[in-house]
């Protein structure tokens, strides 16, 4: 998808149709990534070989947002246009930031407040809440507690108020509440790197359905299991699948791309694997070198200080 960002085209990673995305729903998306300086905009097909949408050469005048909202999104390339003259509009990027989140496995801790969210959180849901298999199935290790809201942005989780909506009475919550089981919940160890990496979230708008904003969407349609129903006191929160589905649609929707996240620098050409958690070595001179480097150790070094703090019971 493109648009005219000064006199070049603004260009958007796109996301993979699993079949069910809504147009409606697609315009909402559109709404939190893009800012459209034209009040009176549309979306129009392109020829997928398209690589120069400059050029105006549209499959069709007709504006695919103006059709049903309930109608299926179709496949396909477009370019944003004003709907009078069918030229090409200025967009720019919405504010909203997308925060990268770590490959640590913070919730499998074995001792201090860590091993209490994990037995809490594996007791409360005795599954996988995405897949469904269940605990007893297999063996103890094969399942991750998981924070839903990552521990390496505690100054996030603070500055936007999650810890007054908690209500779990559950003891050793700490003042910051983010280990609270309501920020928990049980995951296969490939849905939880899915998870982690956006690549898959829950939409609790929509019925707590999955969203799989990968190629195969393995995992795309199905419904987040729940242990307890709501305005439980350990159920997990609403607000927080919002943030994080929030995050995903702008890593996949917007123009984050695998590139930004993972691949090289754009100054140095180097690489950093952004999931790999033995490249966070401080003899590691790409951590050093490359604008990924850096805002990888920021994020991992934040994300093992909030840790400490975490099973210290400071936070």
């Amino acid at each position: 998808m493109a648009s005219q960002h000064d006199s070049q085209p603004l260009f958007f990673e796109g996301f993979w149709q699993h079949g069910d995305l809504k147009i409606g729903q697609f315009r909402k998306w559109l709404d939190l990534c893009i800012i459209v300086a034209e009040s009176d905009w549309g979306l129009y097909p392109i020829a997928i070989d398209n690589t120069d949408p400059s050029d105006n050469d549209i499959i069709s005048d007709i504006d695919i947002l103006g059709q049903d909202p309930e109608q299926v999104l179709p496949t396909g390339h477009y370019v944003i246009l004003n709907r009078e003259t069918l030229r090409h509009v200025v967009a720019i990027q919405t504010p909203l930031n997308y925060f990268r989140r770590t490959a640590s496995h913070s919730g499998t801790s074995s001792y201090g407040r860590g091993s209490s969210f994990k037995n809490r959180v594996r007791e409360r849901d005795g599954r996988c809440v995405i897949t469904g298999n269940l605990v007893s199935d297999f063996s103890e290790n094969v399942f991750r507690a998981v924070h839903i809201f990552p521990i390496a942005h505690l100054n996030i989780w603070r500055q936007s108020g999650f810890e007054s909506l908690v209500t779990d009475t559950g003891l050793r919550t700490g003042d910051a509440k983010i280990d609270s089981v309501q920020n928990g919940m049980l995951l296969r160890p490939d849905v939880h790197d899915l998870f982690d990496r956006h690549l898959i979230s829950i939409n609790p708008d929509n019925g707590y359905m999955v969203t799989d904003f990968t190629k195969p969407g393995e995992f795309h349609g199905g419904r987040m299991y729940h242990a307890r129903e709501d305005g439980d006191s350990e159920r997990p929160l609403d607000e927080l699948f919002r943030f994080h589905f929030l995050q995903a649609v702008l890593r996949n929707v917007r123009s984050i791309a695998d590139d930004e996240l993972e691949g090289p620098d754009s100054d140095s050409g180097e690489e950093v694997d952004w999931h790999d958690v033995h490249s966070v070595r401080l003899d590691n001179p790409k951590l050093h070198k490359t604008a990924n480097g850096k805002a990888r150790l920021e994020t991992e070094l934040a994300s093992k200080l909030n840790l400490l703090a975490f099973h210290q019971g400071t936070i």
